[in-house]
């Protein structure tokens, strides 16, 4: 994969950052968001990560060394 230094990552979605809009306290970017989840959480069920399994982190292992 290349790109090119100085330029980010392209959009999935693009919004226009209005200025007025700014000005009254809204952020055009964070509502786009917002609408865009609240269309996956209809669409899509969520689903929980598992947890990883528990790790032995005592120094019980140290013990023996010595």
């Amino acid at each position: 994969m290349w790109f090119w230094e100085g330029e980010g990552v392209a959009p999935d979605v693009e919004v226009w950052d209005d200025p007025n809009i700014l000005m009254q306290g809204r952020d055009p970017q964070v509502e786009q968001v917002v609408k865009e989840v609240m269309n996956l959480l209809e669409t899509q069920s969520p689903e929980m990560t598992p947890a990883p399994e528990r790790e032995d982190r005592t120094a019980g292992d140290l013990k023996e060394i010595y």
